[in-house]
């Protein structure tokens, strides 16, 4: 019994390495990640939406982005993994997988 509980923690804590620590707070993409992290990286944070993590993990959302073109483009700073659209580098703070994330215009490549 303690063979299967030790490989499922272990199975649990490779799953979240690989990005499976994503979540969703008021319509938009984020990362279960620790408070400190996310403060730290310029996100805002909200309780409830990783039920499953650390009581001091919390879904951190970065805000949103606009690409300087012509139209100025709206976006949203998100996991890269999450956006269904283009993505654009440098626009967000965080770290380098928080990308603004445009979902309209001639950016959107669906």
């Amino acid at each position: 019994m303690r063979f299967s509980f030790t490989l499922v923690s272990v199975a649990l804590l490779a799953a979240t390495a690989m990005g499976q620590n994503r979540c969703k707070m008021n319509g938009q993409a984020g990362i279960c990640i620790p408070t400190s992290e996310c403060s730290g990286s310029g996100g805002s944070y909200q309780s409830g939406y990783c039920p499953y993590d650390g009581p001091d993990v919390k879904c951190c959302t970065y805000g949103s982005c606009t690409i300087s073109d012509a139209n100025q483009r709206a976006g949203q700073c998100v996991p890269s993994g999450t956006c269904n659209c283009s993505l654009f580098k440098g626009r967000c703070p965080g770290g380098a997988d928080i990308q603004c994330c445009v979902t309209s215009g001639p950016y959107c490549n669906i």
